[in-house]
């Protein structure tokens, strides 16, 4: 029995604390205006409160920061067709397929802007070391090709009597090579050397 009642004392005792910390936090002082102030407990008062008793804020939660809006990135252009480039076009797109045959050997000359039957022949070389259907006439294809040209070698050798050509002049011992584009090489039906390809 004084156990209960000892636990019951502690019990009241704890409410009085309770009641005397309040008293203290909100309404000791009369001057303060009544808004809502309100004051966090110490540790001491909070330790002098019995767990049972205690009441708990709940966790408030901090802001959530606005996301930074960010530039969305700008569409990347579709690029240009080209249009059908066929012997007697001419223009600017005329000009630079000419420069571009010029470059990679497949014409002489300077550009002239007309397509002309040296053009339909060295754009029907191109598509012959490409592996496209040999027309004279640069389509979208042609033109990515010899736009994004790859890096192989288009210059070959050929022996005297040999049916193969070669990637290099002193393979398999020759003597004699005779320099070729690889266009002709093909048209002529030579095979690639199986030393140096």
């Amino acid at each position: 029995m004084s156990r209960g009642r000892k636990n019951g004392k502690g019990g009241l005792f704890g409410i009085i604390i309770l009641v005397a910390i309040a008293v203290m936090a909100f309404g000791g002082n009369k001057n303060k205006s009544s808004s809502s102030e309100t004051r966090s407990l110490s540790a001491v008062e909070t330790a002098a409160i019995p767990e049972e008793n205690r009441v708990t804020e709940a966790p408030t939660s901090k802001p959530t920061a606005t996301p930074t809006p960010t530039a969305s990135p700008s569409p990347t252009p579709e690029p240009t067709a080209v249009p059908e480039l066929k012997n007697g076009s001419k223009g600017d797109e005329v000009t630079s397929l000419q420069e571009l045959l010029i470059q990679y050997g497949y014409l002489s000359g300077s550009a002239s802007g007309k397509y002309d039957n040296a053009t339909v022949k060295a754009v029907k070389d191109f598509q012959i070391n490409n592996g496209i259907k040999e027309t004279g006439v640069c389509n979208t294809e042609v033109w990515e090709r010899i736009t994004n040209r790859p890096t192989w070698q288009d210059t070959v050798y050929k022996s005297k009597k040999g049916k193969v050509y070669h990637s290099r002049s002193d393979c398999s011992g020759m003597k004699k090579a005779t320099e070729m584009t690889l266009s002709d090489a093909l048209r002529k039906g030579l095979t690639p050397c199986s030393h140096c390809h």
